[in-house]
């Protein structure tokens, strides 16, 4: 049953250090929020709905989550999901399998580096080291394929600058 993965890096919080000694603590900033507001604004240009949103129990991934809930159908519930901040792949397939989604889903998750890429490598490959990708911050990959390691194929790649790109492009008058 293949579906429609949008694996999606939080957006630029605020720095590591003493202001925030329990990491998972940390807000987005201001940058952070224009940042997930213009992935969502490109998401809806691009006519991307979203049947579950999940994200990671931390405040950063959170508040970036929190863009995207315009684009769930049906006013859908943010999902928290643990395995979005750990270092264990088959739980966190086995979380997203465990959401009893339909043929052709739209799924987004939200979480952290280095644990997206190498979940992405593992989507892709099976492998967490097999596939380099670069995720800055707020930026969306779409993956396609059945919920399987090994078995999706990337779609595209959505940094910053090309999701204002996207949105600036859909605004612009003729």
């Amino acid at each position: 049953m293949p579906i429609n993965l949008y694996v999606i890096r939080h957006a630029k919080a605020g720095e590591r250090g003493e202001a925030y000694p329990d990491d998972s603590l940390r807000p987005l900033v201001k940058k952070g929020h224009k940042q997930s507001e213009m992935l969502s604004k490109a998401m809806a240009v691009l006519r991307i709905s979203l049947d579950k949103l999940c994200s990671s129990p931390y405040t950063r991934a959170k508040e970036t989550s929190e863009a995207f809930k315009g684009r769930l159908k049906n006013g859908k519930k943010i999902i928290e999901l643990p395995s979005l901040a750990s270092l264990d792949y088959d739980q966190l397939l086995k979380d997203l399998q465990d959401l009893n989604l339909e043929p052709d889903s739209h799924i987004a998750i939200v979480g952290h580096e280095p644990y997206l890429s190498e979940f992405c490598s593992f989507m892709l490959s099976g492998s967490t080291d097999e596939v380099a990708l670069r995720f800055k911050k707020a930026t969306m990959v779409h993956l396609y394929g059945s919920l399987q390691a090994g078995t999706m194929a990337m779609h595209s790649m959505i940094q910053p600058k090309i999701a204002a790109a996207i949105v600036q492009e859909a605004y612009v008058d003729d």
